[in-house]
């Protein structure tokens, strides 16, 4: 996932990612940071504001609708 993350989207990526979990890489990243809040939730003391800037989202309220979405 980090790599994804860290590094630029290409073409050849978007397809890989769809064809091995048929979703777009919006998705799929999307679901691995909500996957990583939930982690995060469970195991550490930090605020949902800290989550959510630590899992890439710094909107909260962005994170909220799509922390109900996911799960």
């Amino acid at each position: 996932m980090s790599y994804i993350l860290n590094n630029p989207i290409t073409t050849r990526k978007t397809k890989t990612v769809y064809k091995e979990n048929g979703k777009t890489i919006t998705k799929y990243i999307q679901e691995k940071r909500i996957e990583e809040a939930i982690r995060m939730i469970a195991n550490t003391d930090m605020t949902i504001q800290e989550i959510s800037h630590s899992v890439g989202i710094d909107d909260l309220s962005w994170f909220s609708k799509l922390f109900k979405s996911i799960t």
